[in-house]
């Protein structure tokens, strides 16, 4: 039962595990109920697709003496399909220790701004994964390292999606109660082993009849049209008819361009010779004046700064348009 305001779970008997003694705990097969906590989250994220997001030691609590119930599901993460997938091939990676791949496989979930750094982040990545690798990477470091991890994608400018950040959390509240149930569970071989089960598992429900069907037409299709693609491709080779379209540039934009620029240095280098040739023309003795200088200079001026204001107004007016 629930709606905006409450949320009723059916109700469930036992302390928290936090609150079970030692004397209780040796009687009961905590390496098994570990185990089982682990399996269980992975079938949640990864099969289920939807997985308890707080999972503090408050909310797990020893049922019926051999089992482990979570309470309080007011914090749920939905995942969809391919983020799962993708998430699958973060832990495979993560318990493998290859930090390169975990970093392909950041890069496909995450957006990118326009400062990351491709190869920092790699590296940064390489240097989280391996050392957790070295430390054995045990139960109590794979929270710790999805969170560092997120930490440096981040600071490389790769932003990965929330569900991983509530999903480093729940990992995180998980250890305490991993470690108090079996300090020396080797998380590491559970997650290769029952993530690689899930994934099969998955793949044999999905593979139904229909979609083998599917495939086989599509199959069949694709080698009976092949031969007469490969044999049109080489007749176009050997007539040397092949044409490949890029879409690189515009190239008439940019001829219009460089054809301006040429325009500007011409009439640039026209109006010094004109200004030049007028400064050598003011020298000489001629009989005719204006303004009190010779008639041509004078006009030799006024023409270049005529033709020099025009380019100034091209440049500074009518390009902005």
């Amino acid at each position: 039962m629930v709606c905006s305001e409450v949320l009723v779970m059916e109700y469930l008997s036992g302390p928290a595990i936090k609150d079970v003694s030692g004397v209780v705990l040796n009687e009961v097969d905590t390496a098994a109920l570990a185990e089982e906590l682990v399996r269980a989250y992975l079938q949640q994220i990864l099969i289920n697709g939807l997985f308890h997001a707080d999972p503090h030691p408050g909310n797990l609590i020893l049922h019926d003496g051999g089992k482990i119930g979570l309470l309080d599901g007011g914090m749920v993460v939905s995942l969809p399909p391919m983020l799962r997938r993708e998430i699958a091939a973060l832990l495979l990676a993560f318990s493998a220790g290859e930090g390169e791949r975990a970093a392909t496989i950041a890069g496909r979930i995450g957006q990118t701004d326009e400062e990351f750094d491709a190869k920092a982040f790699r590296t940064a990545a390489s240097r989280v994964v391996a050392a957790a690798d070295e430390g054995g990477f045990d139960s109590l470091s794979l929270g710790r390292t999805l969170v560092e991890f997120l930490n440096v994608a981040g600071s490389h400018g790769l932003v990965l999606p929330f569900e991983m950040i509530l999903l480093s959390k729940a990992f995180l509240q998980l250890e305490t109660t991993l470690a108090q149930l079996n300090p020396d569970q080797d998380a590491k071989a559970i997650i290769r082993g029952y993530t690689l089960e899930l994934l099969a598992d998955r793949a044999k429900e999905q593979l139904s009849v229909s979609q083998i069907a599917a495939a086989a037409l599509d199959s069949a299709a694709l080698a009976s049209n092949l031969p007469a693609r490969m044999n049109e491709i080489t007749r176009l080779l050997a007539e040397n008819q092949l044409r490949v379209d890029v879409d690189a540039i515009d190239e008439a934009a940019l001829l219009a361009g460089l054809g301006k620029i040429a325009n500007r240095i011409t009439s640039g280098l026209i109006v010094a010779a004109m200004i030049v040739g007028a400064s050598l023309i003011m020298r000489m003795q001629t009989g005719g004046r204006l303004f009190g200088y010779p008639v041509l200079a004078t006009l030799f001026f006024l023409i270049a700064a005529a033709i020099g204001l025009v380019l100034l107004y091209q440049a500074m007016v009518a390009d902005e348009r």
